[in-house]
């Protein structure tokens, strides 16, 4: 322990000689100044502070990896490059004291671009007096983002350095961030064709939110948890790739004591990295799987052409779809309980007034309910009966509903309510905890007529071969909505698209 001590401190002293290395500090702190004082100044705000935090932040994790990882290939390869190796290999020094001291020395600096970030980032909050949970929580969530991957980068970057032995080692981790990020970094949550989102499991750090884990009046909430997973899937990679750092350093020079204990450390380590990461795949699965689903459902084809005429067409397209054929019946009331279950389930009671404004009499309404929602009861005053077809339900009575007739009808269904958009980033409906989003577009609650949920398109440039996007659902007559939710949590936030009595 000594002699580790007496590296780390002979590091250290050469690390902070080197004038150089205060620039990216300086860099942090100009361009958050900039960021700070440009919206500061700004007499009208479009955005929120943490949005416009978070829209720098990822640009500024970006340059800090491609920085911290391009110091660990130097810190890894200085002592081969100026043959002071030659010298250190007649001295007994272990590997683990010898390369430790040096990663230690580069994972304060990293600490050190951390640290300001998060120190501008409580600063800059605290001017908007939030709360103080809340507070705690934005800073934790950038903190574990960004010492996450630089913790990883910094691994990589000794292990880049010892096992290519030239100048190519400062090449390959920038590829490697290239290959991780650049590739799918679009900033608009769409997957091309050579992105699976499924991959993003192998990025340094969270990448599920897309540009801003801000967007959405949720702020980072439907982020937060699945971030802490990734980033401890993170760390712990980063602790075994340092540890293989160790074991591929001098493996002659390495006693049999220490290379037991670096191996068993090692494989220790990797069985919950791989646990961890099988089910941090199976979210990204899950969500993908889901939109998939949903796309094929209402997927039309398109023809190729020239790319002037495909956008005339892509717009024509979308306006076809516009959900604007009158229907002759309307819903004039509906009373909505909503229990709100655990797994993203909900079961509803709904009884609706439906009334007959055509001219002619009829003897089946049509109703649009999100096939994911299981119909459990539909019954009525009148003799009906009813069948479903997929986001469908037909109600068919005995008798003609005549014109300006009214009829009342109770349905009772439950299920999962858990919808994505964007190639299965973006969380379109669903029930947790602490808030509940349920939009129209989900089909939650029963829609008069036969409604189209969303509108989808072939799309030979995305992974998923179709763009999907939220359908324009417009009723032709008002509905009066009263809801009542039934759920123990009394703090949990809502929101949907009705209002609520």
């Amino acid at each position: 322990m000594s002699t580790f001590k007496r590296i780390f401190r002979t590091e250290l002293l050469i690390f902070c000689r080197n004038k150089f290395l205060a620039i990216p500090l300086m860099m942090n702190i100009l361009c958050w100044g900039y960021i700070v004082i440009s919206y500061e100044s700004q007499t009208i705000h479009v955005e929120e502070r943490a949005a416009v935090f978070y829209s720098g932040f990822l640009w500024m994790l970006l340059l800090n990896c491609l920085i911290v990882g391009l110091l660990a290939v130097f810190m890894a390869g200085k002592d081969r490059e100026s043959e002071f190796e030659h010298l250190v290999v007649t001295y007994r020094v272990k590997n683990s004291e010898w390369i430790m001291g040096k990663w230690l020395v580069a994972q304060l600096y990293g600490f050190c671009l951390t640290l300001i970030t998060v120190i501008v980032q409580f600063g800059w909050f605290l001017s908007s007096q939030p709360a103080f949970g809340e507070l705690l929580k934005n800073v934790f969530y950038v903190f574990i983002q960004m010492e996450g991957a630089i913790f990883l980068l910094i691994s990589l970057g000794f292990l880049f350095g010892i096992i290519v032995k030239n100048i190519f080692a400062y090449v390959l981790l920038p590829a490697v961030l290239v290959l991780s990020l650049g590739l799918p970094f679009d900033y608009s949550g769409t997957a091309y064709t050579y992105d699976n989102p499924r991959f993003h499991l192998l990025t340094p750090f969270d990448y599920m939110f897309i540009g801003s884990p801000y967007e959405g009046i949720w702020g980072i909430d439907r982020v937060f948890a699945s971030t802490v997973l990734h980033q401890l899937i993170v760390l712990l990679l980063g602790i075994v790739v340092i540890f293989a750092v160790l074991r591929l350093f001098k493996p002659f020079r390495m006693m049999n004591k220490e290379k037991k204990i670096v191996s068993i450390l090692m494989a220790v380590l990797l069985i919950p990295t791989i646990a961890f990461s099988g089910i941090r795949f199976a979210q990204y699965n899950e969500a993908y799987n889901e939109y998939v689903d949903l796309g094929k459902q209402y997927m039309k084809s398109f023809e190729d052409g020239d790319w002037p005429e495909y956008y005339q067409w892509e717009n024509a397209y979308y306006e076809s779809q516009l959900d604007n054929e009158p229907y002759e019946f309307s819903m004039d009331q509906a009373g909505l309980i909503v229990d709100l279950q655990d797994d993203q389930e909900i079961r509803v009671e709904s009884n609706v007034t439906i009334k007959n404004n055509g001219d002619v009499r009829a003897k089946e309404v049509y109703l649009t309910l999100y096939e994911g929602l299981q119909l459990t009861e539909c019954e009525s005053d009148a003799v009906i009966s009813c069948s479903r077809d997929q986001n469908f339900i037909t109600v068919q009575f005995d008798e003609e509903i005549e014109p300006g007739e009214q009829f009342e009808l109770r349905l009772k269904y439950e299920g999962n309510i858990l919808q994505y958009r964007e190639e299965g980033y973006v969380e379109q409906s669903f029930i947790q905890q602490n808030r509940v989003y349920l939009p129209k577009e989900a089909g939650w609650y029963p829609l008069i007529g036969k409604r189209q949920l969303v509108v989808v398109r072939e799309h030979n440039n995305r992974f998923v071969g179709f763009e999907l996007r939220n359908a324009r659902l417009v009723e032709d007559f008002p509905t009066a909505f009263t809801v009542e939710f039934l759920n123990e949590n009394k703090d949990i936030s809502f929101a949907m698209t009705i209002p609520e009595i």
